[in-house]
C-alpha cells in the first residue's frame, strides 16, 4: 500500500466489522494541497458531527463497532440529511451574498453548485459504486438546485422586506415586477459589462438559469468527490481534525441486494423541504395568533384616531412640526387615512393586518407614491413607520417616528 492512502479494513459476512488504517508519511503534505482540503475537512466535519451524533454509535467506528448497512433510515440520517444541511448552508450564505455585493446570475450559481456537489460527494466516499449511480446523482443535482434556488430567494426577501413587513414581501413584489433586484453582467457582443434590476419574468428566467447552472456543476463534482482515491494523491491532510474524522464511514450494501432508486427519493425530499422553506416563513408571521386578531384591528383603527406629529427624521415631509402634523381618521372601509395639517402636503392609508401591524402608501404632495408599514405602540403613544426609500442601489428602508398630540384640556 502506499503512504499516505487509505484504506478500510476487517470486513467480514453479513456483520463484518471494519475499522480506519491511516498511514501518515514521513514527511508533512504538500502546502499546495492542504489549505483547501483542511477546509473543506472542516465543513464535512462539522456536518457530520451534528448528524452522527444523532446515531447510536456516534463517530468513533472501531473494530469492536458492526458494519452498518445501506438502509433507507441509513441513508436518510447518514447521507440525504447531510447533503440538505449542506445545500441550505450554501442557500444562506450566497443569498446575504446577492443583498449586501449583488446578485451576478449564473457564476454565483456555478461557484456554489461546484463547491456544495464536491462536499455533497465527500459525504458518501467509499460507498458502493451501486448506491452512487449517475440517476441517484441526477435526482440530488435537480433536488439540489431546486432548494438552492428558492432558499437564496427567501434569503434575500426576508432581509430586503424590512423590520415590519412580512418575510416573503419583497419576493412577491419582484414577481409581480413592482420590485427588482439588483444584478451584474456581460454581454456577449461587447464584452462589457451590464447591470441594472430584475425584476417579473426576467428575474424568474435568470434565476431558473442559475439554479440549471448550480445543479449541472453540482451533478459533475458530486462525481468528483465520490470518487475513491486512486492512491495518486495524500488524504492524510483530511483524515483527523481535531480527534474527528471527516468523512463518515461508508454503509455497504447487504449481499444480494439491489440499491434501491434513491435518485427519485432524494429529489422528492429535496421538493418536500424547498416547499418547507417557501411555505415556512410565509405562515411563520400569523402563528399564535389569535382568531379575534381582525376584532382587534378594528379596534386600533378607533384607538389610533386623532393628530400625530412626524420626528424631526422626517424632514422630507417639511422642516416645521406643522408641516409634518396629520391627522388619522377612519376611512371608508376598514382602513386609516391620514391628511397632513398644511393642505396638499401629504396624505397615507393604511390597513391592518392580522398580526397588527398597518400596511398602505404614503403620497407626497400628489406626485411621489411610497409604500410604508406602521406599528402602534402598545400605549398608543407612538407609531413606527418603516418606508421604502428608493436610491440609485435600489430600494432602502427608512425607519420613522410619530407621536400623538395631547389634546389640552
Amino acid at each position: 500500500m502506499k503512504q499516505g492512502s487509505n484504506s478500510w479494513n476487517s470486513r467480514s459476512g453479513e456483520g463484518g466489522f471494519y475499522r480506519r488504517v491511516q498511514h501518515r508519511p514521513s514527511e508533512a503534505p504538500a502546502c499546495s494541497r492542504s489549505i483547501g482540503r483542511a477546509g473543506s475537512a472542516l465543513v464535512l466535519r462539522a456536518v457530520w458531527a451534528w448528524v452522527g451524533a444523532q446515531g447510536p454509535t456516534g463517530l468513533e467506528w472501531t473494530m469492536a463497532t458492526p458494519t452498518p448497512r445501506f438502509t433507507f433510515s441509513r441513508y436518510l440520517l447518514r447521507r440525504l440529511l447531510p447533503c440538505v444541511l449542506i445545500v441550505l448552508a450554501g442557500a444562506v450564505v450566497m443569498g446575504f451574498a446577492r443583498v449586501f455585493v449583488l446578485f451576478i446570475p449564473g457564476i454565483m450559481g456555478m461557484i456554489a453548485g461546484g463547491v456544495l456537489g464536491w462536499a455533497t460527494g465527500r459525504v458518501g466516499r467509499g460507498d458502493p459504486e451501486e448506491v452512487w449511480t449517475f440517476g441517484h446523482r441526477m435526482g440530488l443535482a435537480l433536488g439540489a438546485g431546486l432548494l438552492y434556488g428558492v432558499g437564496t430567494a427567501v434569503v434575500v426577501s426576508v432581509v430586503n422586506t424590512g423590520t415590519m413587513g412580512l418575510p416573503l414581501d419583497w419576493l412577491a413584489d419582484v414577481v409581480a415586477g413592482t420590485e427588482g433586484e439588483y444584478f451584474v453582467g456581460a454581454s456577449k457582443n461587447s464584452f462589457q459589462s451590464v447591470e441594472g434590476e430584475l425584476s417579473g419574468a426576467w428575474w424568474l428566467i435568470f434565476s431558473i438559469v442559475d439554479g440549471l447552472l448550480f445543479s449541472f456543476l453540482f451533478l459533475v463534482t458530486t462525481g468528483i468527490g465520490w470518487s475513491p482515491d486512486d492512491g495518486s494523491e495524500d488524504d492524510s491532510v483530511e483524515e483527523d481534525i481535531g480527534g474527528f474524522e471527516s468523512v463518515p464511514p461508508p454503509l455497504p450494501l447487504a449481499p444480494g441486494r439491489a440499491a434501491p432508486h434513491f435518485g427519485l427519493i432524494s429529489f422528492g425530499f429535496f421538493v418536500v423541504v424547498s416547499l418547507g422553506a417557501l411555505v415556512g416563513p410565509a405562515v411563520w408571521p400569523f402563528l399564535g395568533l389569535s382568531p379575534g386578531a381582525e376584532i382587534s384591528g378594528e379596534r386600533l383603527i378607533s384607538e389610533l384616531q386623532g393628530d400625530w406629529i412626524f420626528g424631526e427624521e422626517a424632514t422630507f415631509l417639511g422642516r416645521t412640526e406643522a408641516e409634518r402634523s396629520f391627522t388619522l381618521q377612519r376611512g371608508l372601509r376598514t382602513e386609516l387615512v391620514g391628511f397632513s395639517a398644511v393642505s396638499a402636503n401629504f396624505m397615507l392609508t393604511v390597513e391592518p393586518r392580522r398580526d397588527g401591524v398597518f400596511e398602505g402608501r404614503l403620497n407626497l404632495r400628489g406626485r411621489d407614491l411610497l409604500y410604508l408599514r406602521m406599528r402602534p405602540s402598545d400605549d398608543r403613544s407612538e407609531l413606527a413607520f418603516s418606508v421604502d426609500w428608493y436610491t440609485m442601489r435600489g430600494r432602502t428602508e427608512k425607519l420613522l417616528t410619530a407621536r400623538r398630540v395631547e389634546v389640552e384640556p
